[in-house]
């Protein structure tokens, strides 16, 4: 019993420590790994990459050299981008680490010329970028917080895309999920 235990708990690490990671495409309206829809359709101005886990100290370095691989996998293919684009809808938690290598990940793509825009969030994740001055620090080199893929495509399509309005609904998603936070169990029960 105690072996299992053992052997289950490491197996559950593992997972954790090694997500999967994709570079995706639009298929039919919905964002694919490319691994298996070759064909799937790039956005012409971005990448789109997209990790299946919580973003956290067990990961975060992996995700942050996957990024990186990717664009450099691109670049080496003459694939010209501007902006690399992140679908968070798989990424549930953002710890400290994970804040972090966000920043730096932003920090390092700005010196290539390219911005970080992380989409499709979900409101706690985007609640712990907020509470961790991550957006303010992804704006000093340009990077950005969406919250739905789609839009991120058409903006980083856009020749002069203006990021404000996909800003100040993150920021209202964030001011929703404190008010639902601060929501007593007694006042759920009346709804």
């Amino acid at each position: 019993l105690v072996v299992g235990f053992v052997l289950s708990a490491m197996k559950t690490l593992c997972e954790i420590a090694t997500p999967n990671f994709a570079m995706c495409g639009q298929v039919k309206g919905n964002w694919r790994d490319f691994r298996y829809f070759p064909e799937a359709w790039q956005p012409r101005n971005a990448i789109v990459v997209r990790m299946d886990a919580a973003l956290h100290f067990a990961n975060a370095d992996k995700f942050k050299d996957f990024v990186l691989r990717a664009a450099w996998l691109c670049e080496s293919t003459n694939t010209k981008f501007e902006y690399v684009l992140v679908d968070a809808k798989s990424i549930n938690r953002v710890d400290l680490s994970g804040c972090n290598t966000l920043v730096d990940l932003a920090k390092v793509l700005s010196v290539h010329k390219q911005k970080l825009v992380l989409a499709n969030l979900q409101a706690p994740v985007a609640s712990t970028l907020h509470a961790a001055g991550v957006r303010d620090e992804m704006l000093e080199h340009d990077g950005h917080l969406c919250l739905d893929l789609d839009d991120a495509v058409a903006l980083a399509d856009s020749t002069s895309p203006d990021w404000t309005a996909a800003g100040d609904a993150v920021t209202r998603l964030v001011e929703m999920n404190a008010n639902v936070l601060m929501t007593s169990p007694a006042e759920l029960e009346g709804i």
